[in-house]
């Protein structure tokens, strides 16, 4: 069975007010929301109570049976529901969306969740895919994606620059990539003053000498780890071109 549920702006004063709903058949558990000028409070409604009235506690009807039970409130002008246009706001009197937080003029606006559980969510629908920000696992990484096989798109001034897709491959300035890595534009390297690292096993790494470890200044280098040896080449000879 549905929950009947009221909105008011006052407790007491009948009429308009709290004190004023017509309590007469009104099934147990029905619910008030009551937003006044600096508190909004919350209300269950007991048909077969009959506590003495206690401001805010305990509110009587005038007409009718049964007693408003306070479960909960939020005070100080935290937030406000707007019930004409059906949205919420957390400390602004004037949301413009379903859920607006801050009217501007505070700089510092934060979300935070905190979970005893591991894998903490925010989640986002849209037209049958899910995407989601969440923390994975006790201490674990911030995890940034899609949850259907869905594609992961980095977006500036409306224009794709990053697209991830659901097998992989990733493109730069390029939304149909086709290789783990497919690039539409250049590449732009930097001089290292020291040879990298020695690659794991089946790896290779790629990069620009300054002269001061392997090769001379402006060649491009390549170290490849293969068959349990490593080997240094110059992919590009700088002098020589």
């Amino acid at each position: 069975m549905a929950v009947k549920w009221f909105f008011k702006r006052s407790l007491t004063g009948g009429g308009a007010a709290l004190d004023g709903i017509n309590t007469t058949g009104l099934a147990d558990d029905a619910r008030a929301t009551v937003e006044t000028s600096t508190v909004v409070y919350f209300y269950r409604f007991d048909a077969s109570s009959s506590d003495a009235e206690s401001t805010p506690d305990v509110i009587a009807p005038d007409t009718g049976t049964g007693r408003w039970h306070l479960i909960g409130l939020i005070a100080g002008g935290i937030l406000h529901i707007d019930t004409v246009n059906n949205r919420v706001g957390i400390n602004t009197l004037s949301p413009n969306v379903d859920l607006q937080i801050g009217n501007g003029g505070v700089s510092d606006r934060n979300i935070r969740m905190n979970s005893s559980v591991s894998g903490e969510y925010i989640q986002l629908y849209s037209t049958g895919t899910w995407a989601a920000l969440y923390k994975k696992g006790t201490g674990g990484a911030l995890v940034v994606g899609t949850i259907d096989a869905e594609t992961l798109q980095l977006v500036t001034n409306s224009i794709t620059r990053i697209k991830i897709l659901p097998t992989g491959e990733v493109g730069i300035g390029n939304i149909t990539p086709t290789e783990q890595l497919d690039v539409d534009g250049a590449i732009a390297f930097r001089e290292k003053s020291s040879d990298p690292s020695d690659p794991a096993e089946g790896r290779s790494v790629l990069w620009m000498s300054d002269g001061t470890g392997s090769g001379d200044d402006g060649d491009i280098m390549m170290k490849i780890t293969a068959g349990g040896s490593t080997k240094t080449v110059t992919l590009v000879d700088f002098s020589a071109a």
